[in-house]
């Protein structure tokens, strides 16, 4: 029998309907039946992936219907030095799926891109299965650079350096509502790539800002 199957469905919780004295005060029925059910649906990390990462924290939770909510929180998350007058791609890992099969639903990013350096180029950035790399202004010259997120361009570093966009599906590539096989990469990666302004010296750039990613497991884990 199911956890759920063990409540007398003609109940409806009923089983709750005393108010309950606690540490934190009296709880009424209806919010202990909430309660319930958050602890039953809404914090359910079993299965979760890995962040990465000291600046990243994760904060994880699983609807009815098994849909999983990844919450990344960066703050102040090096991918890596820019280029100096030159074109570069840079990036980083922030998480890794659990193994097994999954559908990727849907993502979206908010947040703000820094450098210590004097970088003052715009930035195109996305979420992709591979780290961005090599001689590239662009990511959409490779596909796994940005095939969670792609074509988001921030404004201009050091002239505000907010880097902003929403929507799983803002590449032309199909990158939503797909499914990620067993046997590919399970890694999650914010990019970046540009023409880096020509500097005294290369240095970080930096992302603080949220990224959330929604997934449903198609195998067991």
């Amino acid at each position: 029998m199911s956890l759920y199957g063990a409540f007398d469905k003609t109940k409806h919780l009923s089983e709750l309907d005393d108010p309950l004295n606690t540490a934190e005060g009296v709880k009424t029925p209806q919010q202990r039946k909430q309660l319930v059910l958050d602890n039953l649906f809404q914090g359910f990390t079993s299965g979760a992936g890995t962040k990465n990462g000291a600046t990243v924290t994760a904060t994880e939770t699983m609807a009815p219907d098994g849909t999983r909510t990844t919450e990344l929180a960066l703050v102040g998350t090096s991918l890596g030095n820019g280029g100096d007058g030159a074109a570069l791609g840079i990036g980083v890992l922030v998480y890794t799926f659990p193994a097994g099969d999954y559908h990727f639903i849907d993502a979206n990013i908010k947040g703000a891109f820094s450098s210590t350096g004097a970088y003052t180029n715009v930035l195109d950035f996305g979420l992709g299965s591979v780290i961005a790399s090599g001689v590239v202004s662009v990511l959409g010259g490779t596909a796994t650079f940005e095939d969670y997120i792609g074509s988001l361009t921030s404004a201009a570093l050091n002239a505000g350096g907010a880097g902003m966009g929403v929507s799983g599906d803002a590449a032309a590539n199909g990158i939503r509502n797909r499914v990620v096989l067993a046997a590919a990469a399970h890694t999650l990666h914010l990019n970046a790539a540009g023409t880096w302004t020509d500097i005294a010296a290369a240095s970080p750039v930096l992302f603080t800002g949220l990224i959330q990613v929604r997934w449903r497991p198609l195998s067991a884990s």
